[in-house]
């Protein structure tokens, strides 16, 4: 069973972070006022990568419009390797923004990602890697602040009509 131990905690990190998403993403789809059977509501559709995706290199959680996750739960943080996974994910997902979520246990969660003080809505529609490296810096701040950001880009993106 110890051997199993890592791929567990994984997995419920993963399904932690999955929960925290939608709710994120529920409290901008209810103040857009999204019927509960809107195709839109992407909350819906949040869910784990099936093992053999996320195993093959894929992001951990689908769903999730506008970015790449990966999800670490380790008591032995290896940023630098997991941050440059995360950026490889995001190249071949099509340029969508990386996010790598991670925590060891009795801390909190903390989210490396790029940021910016430039407007988030103008980047976002060029929807390539290379211009999130070129007008941001990578950042690591905790999950509920990163949340709070992510739902700003939700709604825009949701209003744009996407």
């Amino acid at each position: 069973m110890a051997g199993n131990m890592p791929r567990v905690k994984g997995a419920i990190g993963e399904r932690d972070v999955a929960r925290l998403f939608v709710a994120a993403m529920e409290l901008v789809e209810d103040k857009l006022k999204l019927a509960p059977d809107d195709t839109r509501r992407c909350s819906l559709r949040v869910k784990r990568s099936s093992g053999m995706a996320a195993n093959n290199g894929g992001d951990d959680l689908v769903g999730i419009p506008l970015i790449s996750v990966e999800v670490k739960r380790s008591e032995t943080l290896d940023l630098k390797n997991w941050s440059e996974q995360t950026q490889r994910q995001a190249r071949e997902a099509g340029g969508l923004m990386p996010v790598l979520i991670y925590r060891q246990s009795r801390k909190p969660w903390r989210v490396q990602t790029y940021a910016t003080l430039r407007g988030i809505v103008d980047l976002w529609k060029k929807h390539n890697l290379q211009a999130w490296i070129e007008n941001w810096v990578w950042v690591d701040l905790a999950l509920d602040d990163w949340l709070r950001w992510y739902a700003c880009l939700y709604e825009a993106w949701l209003k744009e009509g996407k």
